[in-house]
């Protein structure tokens, strides 16, 4: 990587010693202000936007985020998730997960919370914004130093600070930012440019210094590697760098850098690694659905639309479904790219004159490639953000096409114009931005502009169930359209069980989900919510197989939890304990986990391992009656009086309408020999429900002043103790079923 010695001439080298004309580095850092402000502005409405879409399983449904150490834990993120062979990106969300917990920021799905998503958005910012830096670091570094246009040496600055202010601020951008699980992009991106940036300078700086840039390069391209699969082609983009406007020919290329390219070639095992054990399943390559054919000619259409959206970006949609695109709709966009990619190889043939144009085409090939060409991705035909990098590639050839017209027609631009373009940019951006915050507006958006996919319009019924209060019958309506454009499309029978569920139309909702595994035997939401369907319908026989397949398929906390509570409802106590143990390892903060593992070992005598699950159980919801109950009969075990005493006061306070926690706070008063407290609860209890068999039993003990136990009907016939058989399960807002405290 030694730099080439100062008796070679810069012909030689095909090299022009960068300049540093053009505007004043206080003027630029004045410039760059106020881009950053412009940027802060036009992203703002969404900065608290909520989870949508495939965030959900990425963040909040994601157990592997919740802890960062060990970091193996956070660098093995779930399957079949956005995140799902990117471990880098996933332990970025498990950092923002623990700032969150530090800041005392609720994180639990729903209900929303007006800050639970803010410093993710906030991170997701400063991601698009150090890229934009370094955008503009590696255009004004290459246009000082190429040899075709002094005038252009001169202005580098200045053309760099319009690119990268108008890559900034173009809402096509938008949904790489305001999404916020699109976090790979980002941070593919920042890797893909800090790469670049870090080779260009070890091609223009001293032997030393040389070196250590070509070290940085290949470390950030190896972690890039591990962000998303688009930086597999950054070592290629790398040396299509050096050779159109550092090495004089191919051959000197790989003389000078000797060790570099194999070493950077090297990282790319990453990715190969990846596809070939599979990481990406079900949602990309060959075997995905989709014809490799098919795929390209929808791409062909999906790339000019792109551009089409670069020029007038009206109509940005969040979603284009998964139905490939037919007849003579990619037509155009084939030509184009066609005619596009037969230029880039005409000035890849006279890349002494043309390397400009050969690079910035090859680039913006290589950046879509990955995700636009051959290899299908069968969760969506096209989306916004793959075009998030290359866009740069497009602004660059717009911005110098334009400025060879003014400079041929003899206009003089004025300086102003780059300010009102860019400012018109930020409107639109920020008015997107408006949208992203709100999914309700955001669905109905994707409903509008892609009225043929079936997707949007499930996915708008999902937010209507979510209102306060729900609008159970227009999601109904939207379901069926979902139906009526793929009668095969399983999420909108999925989602109107769910409205059968919550509506207590079992029938209905178990006719439905049945359909659905009908369609498709191995679908993970179905699974799960009848077997949950029949758990909240106090049917535990029904439930097991459902919820065991759905857990073996995916162990987290939710499916731990509600497979342990079938295994106590069923008396099988020991794989109840174990499921239960499993799912606090996923998530060691799991309230309703600790709650039912606490108050069994508490049940069992063993208050000593108990009492931390209760205690933990209380924070997580310090005004959950049966919690501080079992809390204060497990004190009271330990022989701690008056702490059980003023638990026990507590819970009663709390639930004084439910039986089970006064009886459960009169026993934690009894063990601790108050018997005139212990009478109290008892009677309390029996006042509620008079013919409550345990507060009846209990009061009767407590009055004859008998030395008490248990009563037989606590683990009568095996069955869990009452606590226990009290979990509930309730329907979310959301159209899914999930365990509740």
């Amino acid at each position: 990587m030694a730099r080439p010695r100062k008796a070679r001439s810069s012909a030689q080298l095909g090299v022009v010693a960068p300049a540093a004309p053009g505007p004043t580095v206080p003027r630029i850092r004045v410039w760059w202000a106020l881009l950053v402000l412009a940027t802060v502005v036009a992203y703002w409405p969404a900065i608290r936007a909520p989870y949508v879409f495939d965030d959900i399983a990425s963040i909040p449904a994601n157990a592997s985020i919740r802890q960062v150490w060990p970091p193996s834990i956070a660098l093995s993120p779930p399957v079949n998730t956005t995140v799902s062979g990117r471990p880098v990106v996933n332990y970025s969300l498990a950092l923002n997960y623990w700032l969150n917990e530090t800041l005392g920021v609720d994180q639990s799905p729903y209900p929303e919370g007006a800050n639970k998503t803010l410093m993710f958005h906030v991170v997701n910012l400063l991601l698009h914004l150090a890229c934009g830096a370094l955008l503009y670091a590696i255009l004004r570094r290459t246009i000082a130093s190429q040899r075709y246009d002094v005038s252009l040496n001169e202005n580098a600055s200045s053309v760099a600070l319009v690119v990268s202010a108008i890559w900034l601020l173009h809402p096509i951008q938008s949904e790489a930012v305001n999404y916020i699980v699109q976090r790979t992009e980002l941070l593919v991106s920042l890797c893909y440019l800090g790469t670049l940036y870090s080779a260009i300078r070890a091609f223009d700086a001293e032997e030393r210094s040389a070196t250590l840039w070509a070290l940085c390069a290949i470390a950030v391209c190896l972690i890039g590697m591990w962000c998303k699969e688009v930086m597999f082609t950054a070592p290629l983009s790398v040396m299509l760098y050096d050779r159109a406007f550092r090495a004089p020919s191919w051959r000197s290329m790989f003389t000078r850098r000797r060790w570099f390219y194999p070493s950077l070639f090297a990282t790319m095992l990453v990715v190969i690694s990846g596809v070939a054990a599979n990481a990406r399943f079900g949602t990309a390559g060959f075997g995905s659905g989709i014809s490799s054919y098919s795929y390209l000619y929808s791409q062909a259409w999906a790339i000019a639309h792109y551009l089409r959206l670069v020029i007038l970006p009206t109509a940005l949609t969040f979603d284009y479904g998964q139905q490939p695109i037919a007849g003579l709709r990619g037509l155009p966009g084939a030509l184009l790219l066609s005619a596009f990619g037969i230029a880039t190889l005409v000035a890849w043939a006279r890349v002494a004159r043309w390397g400009w144009f050969a690079f910035l085409g090859a680039w913006f090939f290589l950046l879509l490639a990955p995700s636009s060409s051959i290899v299908p991705i069968a969760t969506e035909i096209a989306a916004e953000r793959r075009i998030y990098l290359a866009l740069a590639a497009v602004l660059v050839l717009f911005v110098l096409a334009a400025r060879e017209v003014f400079q041929r027609k003899g206009w003089r631009a004025a300086p102003w114009f780059p300010g009102v373009v860019c400012a018109l940019l930020a409107v639109v951006t920020f008015a997107r931005s408006r949208t992203y915050a709100q999914p309700l507006a955001l669905w109905r958006d994707a409903v509008v502009n892609a009225p043929d996919n079936p997707r949007a319009y499930q996915s708008l019924a999902a937010e209507l169930i979510r209102q306060d209060p729900p609008q159970f019958a227009a999601a109904d309506t939207m379901y069926r359209r979902a139906i009526a454009l793929d009668p095969s499309y399983v999420e909108a029978y999925t989602g109107l069980a769910a409205i059968a569920i919550n509506l207590n139309n079992q029938a209905r909702a178990e006719s439905l989900l049945t359909r659905v595994l009908s369609l498709d035997p191995g679908n993970a939401e179905a699974t799960q919510v009848l077997g949950r369907m029949y758990l909240r319908a106090g049917e535990p026989e029904k439930a097991l197989p459902y919820l065991e397949r759905y857990a073996n398929a995916f162990p987290g906390d939710n499916s731990l939890v509600a497979i342990g509570t079938v295994y106590f409802m069923l008396g099988r106590m020991d794989q109840g304990v174990s499921a239960l143990r499993q799912a606090l390892r996923y998530n060691p903060s799991r309230g309703d986990a600790m709650r039912l593992l606490g108050g069994f070992l508490a049940e069992q005598g063993n208050s000593v391992e108990a009492l931390p699950l209760l205690e933990g159980a209380v924070r997580a919801d310090p005004n959950a009656p049966l919690e501080r109950a079992l809390l204060s009969l497990a004190l009271a075990q330990l022989g701690r009086a008056d702490a059980a005493a003023q638990e026990a006061r507590a819970a009663a306070t709390l639930g004084r309408a439910s039986p089970r926690v006064l009886v459960l706070a009169g026993r934690a008063m009894l063990t601790v020999k108050r018997i005139a407290e212990a009478d109290e609860y008892f009677s309390d209890a029996i006042r509620v429900n008079p013919s409550q068999a345990d507060a009846i039993e209990w009061l009767r003990r407590t009055r004859s002043k008998r030395r008490w136990s248990a009563p037989r009907d606590t683990c009568e016939g095996g069955r869990l103790t009452a606590h226990i058989a009290d979990a509930r399960h309730a329907t979310t807002r959301s159209g899914k079923l999930t365990p509740c405290s």
